[in-house]
């Protein structure tokens, strides 16, 4: 039911709303939402080129201009032809993706370098008001998920041992050197050497520590000690 079929039955319009004159506008169809077009940056153009590399000119009309924001276009060289002049601007105003125009105009022409895949959208239209926006990147933590944790001090002697057995349900992996000698852990199952020179993780003696909590190793992990046998707190979740 159209409003002035309800103002002519006698309804009201809701509180605080009434029809302006940007709604008769709308209604008469004088007032349209913004148009579009996109731009081909896969091949180069310039101002003196033919044939697919001439400039690519939309004979369109407005006074606002905004280019979609999206990160993944790409950029151009634009002339824009004002309404009281016959000739296009021979000024090159640079277009990127975000930019907002506002002035008046009746053509538009585009150079470009050449850009494979990629493309640029121009929204244009009379009266329209575009405003800045903003592209952000979303940051996400990865929170780990629940896990039971279990453990205690492990031996670690002078020849390289299993630490840990492999366990495929493994999401969690903590290991603390309490002792007052360096301890080296082989993650890849195989015999563990001391030394930098071993290829093997170092836990530094008095209190270092190695955890992981989002990509965790569930192969079986292999430990020596820099001197005389000790322990390693090793805490497992699953």
């Amino acid at each position: 039911m159209s409003l002035q079929n309800a103002q002519s039955r006698g309804l009201q319009n809701a509180p605080g709303i009434s029809e302006n004159s940007q709604f008769n506008k709308v209604r008469d169809g004088s007032l349209i939402t913004f148009r579009h077009f996109d731009i081909d940056l896969s091949v180069a153009r310039t101002a003196t080129g033919t044939g697919a590399a001439a400039p690519i000119e939309f004979f369109v009309a407005g006074d606002s201009l905004y280019f979609d924001a999206n990160p993944a276009d790409g950029i151009a060289t634009m002339y824009l032809q004002p309404r009281d002049s016959s000739m296009v601007s021979e000024a090159p105003i640079y277009c990127s993706p975000g930019v907002i125009f506002n002035a008046p105009f009746v053509r538009l022409r585009f150079t470009n370098g050449a850009q494979p895949g990629k493309k640029l959208r121009g929204l244009y239209a009379v009266g329209y008001d575009f405003q800045p926006g903003s592209v952000a990147t979303l940051a996400v933590t990865v929170i780990p998920a629940q896990v039971a944790p279990s453990g205690g001090n492990a031996g670690v002697g002078i020849v390289s041992g299993v630490l840990l057995a492999a366990n495929t349900s493994r999401k969690y992996l903590l290991l603390q050197n309490n002792s007052a000698v360096d301890v080296y852990v082989n993650l890849s199952g195989a015999a563990a050497v001391a030394g930098a020179a071993g290829g093997a993780l170092k836990v530094a003696a008095s209190g270092g520590t190695f955890e992981m909590n989002s990509t965790v190793i569930t192969g079986a992990l292999t430990a020596i000690s820099a001197g005389a046998a000790t322990s390693l707190l090793v805490i497992e979740g699953v």
